[in-house]
């Protein structure tokens, strides 16, 4: 059966046939369809007039085919027992569920000049980026007026786009069906177009429009005990309405409406959307060429097909998945309907088949599906591997950083009334299973967090949009936080069989306030899942601990890991070993020198010089101690000039008796997480000679910090920025307490020659070459350490990177001479 074109008027459909045999003058429902239908078609006009113009259309004749189309998906049995009000609820369903996409001049300039919108633009930036630039260059000015309205049409043409985006998700919500409720009746010339003889069936309209742009299961959903969202035997002033199944018909037949009469090719032409290059217009691009290429959809016995021509492999792509797409809609609804008691079932049919297939054309080219797949085996063999991780205590890492974010941003929210709390133990289980367990109070999760970024492995929910405006909107844009790559969970699969969540989020912006626990066996089960109204603010994480990994020591082995390895987290940690013995690690937890060796060290001619990086930095904090030698005219050197190596009577100086709290030497943290730190052991070297520092630092403020997956080691341009903070930190503190003037001519030479080597290269420009090149005599076969000084000073650089300047030209082959080394520069 070949699903014919819809009739010209809406009025020749079956299913509006068939409200006039069944509407009485007692509740005129056909008056009021009718009505309400003539009122809405202006409205749907506007859609393709306003932000939503580039999308696959959504006007009249898009209701009137939903309309046709629910008169062959619903069998002729059915149709004779549906009641007026059914009838009444899906037609109107048909008109009203994307009327939310209207917008008239008056609600554009309202929604552009809200708060809201504008914190969407700030965390859109592809939007408010483009946005901004573009309104510099308006300002700006000296241009010609032909620019100026291009220019100007762009920064339309984004507004438009940007309103789509924010629109798209809010289209079809209750507080917006209720505001278009409100314009129809004002619109009409009747008023009282949701209602039988004073009795309203507004809200129940509502809730089916609703529901098409939800999962299938919204259709069984209960709103209280026994209390079904869409009940089956709804009456209203007298007349029955399987609410259930309106919604099921509007979800089927707007998905079914998949051909070239939704997306004319002459709108598509006219609208010019083939060029435009504007965010997110790609997927609607994809629909509109998805729907042309349609031509005849047929339901036969056994399935349905969908038949059509294809110029591109993409498009057919496109087809063949969302025929993927209606065939799971189809199947999920045709179970929930089966669910129904019998009376019910027996009179509620469906006319679809459950198998939906594509006949595609392929128009010069070959159609194969081609594309990467995942082996999701094999890449959560690869994640939860020490390949990523260097050890499986990694697992631990993950869920205390995942503690200390969440209550950071409770502390962010709440500022000094709350007081932080985390917490790790382990026990054992009647049946003397171990579990660890970590608790804190933050925020913790609503079901949205959960869904859309607890489970969905790579969604850091901190990196998302939704985070973004939840942050500007509560005002902690500051918040920064440790957790990055959305792999945390799996992670915990390295060390445990089984996990326990227990969550709660008082602060959610769903005001989804319940409490819930989840059982998760295994990465690939599915979870279960129970709901409280009451229940503890935060996140407790109870992990069934693998076979291999439950025995003492082991245990012993993940609080030795987090003693060594969470060094000075921003929330103070209390945790509890099997054996009872309770340790805690607080924020500020930097190394201190041990007071009672310093005569020993002067003894030994040894002088030390503790350097407070928070006095003399905005971006780093912590501790640097510097071991110096002290000469017999009371100057200080970085080594001592009797031998190399700083040393302790006959013994080279170690680090193990120097501190209170601390055997070992630098280190650093990030977020109180330490990080491999590249040569930070030998930051101030010269050649064999070390200087023998201690640094003990805290990264604070570096915003392009970048760290690996496994948390291991910083790299990328944050790195050079933080060497260069500790050097230009040292060199303060040394000079600001008096100490540089005592160093001798070496160690100054070293600690300022270390900043230089921190400092990026500047742009070496021709100019430069050639001045420099010029003062270079060609009757020399090497350059003194004189006339780098006289380069040095001509070109207003240091002799260090005068140096550099000329090593370069040398690469270059500009010059050939021979170069002192650094040591002689020195």
């Amino acid at each position: 059966m070949i699903i014919a074109s819809p009739p010209e008027n809406y009025q020749e459909t079956k299913i509006y046939k068939l409200l006039a045999t069944k509407s009485t003058p007692a509740d005129e429902l056909l008056n009021k369809v009718t009505s309400f239908i003539n009122t809405v078609k202006p409205l749907q006009e506007l859609i393709i007039a306003g932000p939503f113009r580039d999308y696959t259309l959504h006007n009249p004749n898009h209701s009137k085919k939903l309309l046709h189309l629910a008169g062959y998906i619903i069998p002729e049995s059915t149709q004779a027992d549906l009641s007026a009000l059914d009838l009444a609820i899906m037609i109107m369903s048909f008109y009203l569920h994307d009327l939310g996409m209207v917008l008239t001049q008056t609600e554009r300039e309202r929604i552009t000049s809200s708060d809201d919108f504008q914190d969407f633009l700030q965390v859109r930036p592809e939007f408010g980026n483009k946005l901004k630039r573009l309104r510099e260059k308006v300002d700006a000015g000296e241009m010609m007026e032909k620019e100026r309205l291009l220019i100007e049409t762009s920064i339309f043409q984004l507004i438009e786009a940007a309103l789509a985006e924010y629109l798209r998700p809010l289209h079809a919500t209750k507080s917006r069906y209720q505001q278009l409720i409100s314009l129809i009746n004002a619109s009409s010339t009747k008023n009282d177009l949701f209602n039988i003889s004073g009795v309203s069936f507004e809200n129940e309209l509502v809730d089916v429009c609703i529901s098409h742009n939800l999962n299938s299961s919204v259709l069984i959903e209960t709103t209280g005990i026994h209390q079904e969202r869409f009940p089956r035997e709804h009456i209203i002033n007298g007349l029955a309405v399987n609410l259930q199944y309106c919604a099921a018909i509007l979800r089927l037949v707007d998905i079914l409406d998949f051909d070239r009469e939704r997306t004319p090719r002459s709108l598509f032409n006219a609208l010019g959307i083939q060029n435009k290059l504007l965010p997110g217009f790609e997927i609607s691009l994809k629909e509109w060429d998805k729907h042309l290429s349609i031509h005849t959809i047929s339901i036969n016995g056994d399935e349905i097909v969908i038949s059509g021509d294809s110029h591109h492999p993409t498009i057919e792509h496109a087809i063949r998945e969302f025929c993927k797409i209606i065939e799971s809609e189809i199947k999920e609804t045709q179970t929930i309907l089966k669910q129904n008691k019998s009376e019910i079932l027996e009179r509620f049919q469906l006319n679809l088949p459950f198998i939906v297939r594509a006949q595609i054309r392929s128009i010069d080219y070959v159609y194969k599906d081609y594309s990467i797949k995942l082996n999701e085996s094999a890449i959560v063999n690869l994640l939860m591997g020490e390949n990523l991780y260097v050890n499986t205590f990694a697992a631990v890492r993950e869920l205390i950083q995942n503690s200390i974010d969440a209550c950071n941003l409770r502390r962010k929210l709440e500022n000094d009334s709350y007081k932080p709390v985390v917490k790790i133990s382990v026990h054992q289980d009647a049946d003397l299973r171990f579990w660890l367990k970590i608790v804190d109070n933050g925020v913790g999760m609503d079901e949205y967090v959960l869904s859309n970024f607890f489970f969905k492995v790579g969604n850091s929910y901190y990196s998302s949009t939704e985070f973004k405006r939840f942050s500007i909107k509560n005002d902690v844009n500051d918040f920064v936080p440790i957790s990055r790559f959305g792999i945390g969970l799996l992670s915990v699969f390295m060390i445990g069989e089984m996990i326990k969540v227990t969550t709660k989020n008082s602060f959610s912006s769903r005001k989804d306030h319940k409490e819930r626990t989840l059982f998760i066996d295994g990465v690939d089960s599915l979870a279960v899942v129970t709901e409280n109204e009451e229940g503890n603010q935060g996140t407790t994480m109870e992990v069934l601990l693998r076979e291999d990994k439950a025995n003492e020591q082991y245990l012993n082995r993940i609080f030795g890991f987090v003693r060594d390895t969470i060094i000075r987290p921003q929330v103070s940690i209390m945790a509890t070993e099997l054996d009872g013995t309770i340790f805690k690690i607080e924020p500020d937890n930097f190394i201190r020198l041990n007071n009672s060796i310093k005569s020993e060290l002067e003894a030994n001619g040894i002088e030390v010089i503790q350097i407070d990086f928070e006095r003399f930095s905005n971006l780093i904090k912590g501790k640097g101690l510097l071991f110096f030698f002290v000469n017999p005219d009371k100057s200080l050197s970085f080594y001592d000039k009797n031998g190399v190596y700083l040393s302790w009577g006959r013994h080279p100086l170690k680090n193990s008796f120097l501190f209170e709290n601390y055997l070992g030497g630098s280190r650093v943290t990030v977020n109180g997480i330490t990080m491999s730190f590249k040569k930070i052991g030998g930051m101030y070297k010269r050649g064999k000679k070390n200087m023998h520092t201690v640094l003990d630092i805290e990264i604070d403020g570096i915003s392009d910090i970048i760290y690996n997956v496994s948390r291991q080691k910083v790299y990328g341009t944050g790195l050079n920025t933080a060497k260069k903070e500790i050097y230009t930190s040292v060199e303060k503190g040394l000079k600001e307490i008096g100490v540089f003037s005592r160093l001798d001519n070496e160690a100054k030479k070293l600690i300022e020659g270390a900043i230089y080597r921190s400092t990026a290269s500047e742009e070496f420009s021709e100019s430069l070459r050639d001045k420099i090149l010029s003062m270079i005599p060609t009757d020399i076969t090497s350059l003194s350490i004189d006339l780098i000084e006289e380069i040095a000073n001509n070109v207003g650089a240091n002799p260090y990177k005068a140096k550099r300047y000329i090593v370069a030209m040398k690469h270059m082959g500009l010059i050939s001479h021979d170069i002192p080394s650094s040591g002689e520069l020195f």
